[in-house]
Formats: structure tokens, sequence, C-alpha cells
């Protein structure tokens, strides 16, 4: 079986103190219906900043078909995501022009969503390759 869809979930359970809200990036059964997205909060403990520093760094320099970002779900929201960059972008930008927040989904076209959700599918067993790495050298 294929356990692309929570390698870094599994990894990051492993790694940090954290409380994973969906160890799953995305569904293996309908891999269109959603941008693959890591979902979790980290206990808060006297590593939570440097953690989540690390974090930052280590999810921004990933060189991958897409970037990705590391940051809150939401402003108001305690749980933080690992999400293909540009929805997070867009879903920003949509939020400053309407003051409201909407799915991913609802901002791409239909060729950008899918496209979006297949070239990340494609890019998480070498971000996850990466985030181990980048854990072991900044964490241990």
């Amino acid at each position: 079986m294929d356990d692309t869809n929570k390698i870094i979930g599994e990894l990051f359970f492993k790694t940090f103190n954290i409380r994973i809200r969906r160890i799953v990036m995305f569904e293996s059964e309908n891999q269109q219906k959603l941008i693959p997205a890591l979902y979790f909060g980290l206990n808060e403990d006297e590593n939570t900043e440097k953690h989540n520093q690390i974090i930052k760094e280590a999810v921004e320099s990933f060189e991958g078909t897409l970037q990705w970002r590391f940051g809150r779900s939401y402003p108001s929201r305690i749980n933080y995501e690992i999400v293909p960059k540009i929805v997070r972008e867009k879903m920003d930008q949509y939020y400053e022009k309407t003051n409201e927040y909407v799915g991913y989904g609802n901002l791409l076209t239909e060729e950008e969503y899918k496209v979006t959700i297949e070239q990340a599918i494609a890019d998480i067993p070498s971000l996850y390759t990466h985030l181990e790495k980048y854990f072991k050298e900044h964490i241990l």
C-alpha cells in the first residue's frame, strides 16, 4: 500500500510534540477531492517557538514542483497547515477583498485545481525526504 498520503503526518508525529488534526494529506480513494495539506497543532512547551521556526524554514526551503507554505491555517485559529503556497495565497487575496474565507476549490479553475492536486501529490515524497533531513540536521 502506498503511504504517500500520511508519511509527512507520521514524520511530524514522531519529531514534534504535536496534536495532529488530520494525519493524511489527501484521500487515497478520491485524490481529486481536496488540495493536499497537513493540518496540526503544536502542544505548547519550551521548544514550540524554535520548532515553529525550524518547520517554517524547512518547508520554505523545499524546491519541488510547487512552493509550499507553513503557517496558521487561518489567522484566528491555533492550528497550523502545510499547503501548496499558491492556494493559500489565492485564499488570502480573496479574504482581503471580501473579508470571507472560502475553500481552495472555489478559488481555482477546474484545471488549476486538478493540476495543483497532481503536482502536490507528486511533491509529497520529495517534501518528506527534505523535511526528514532538515529536521535531523536542525533538531538533534
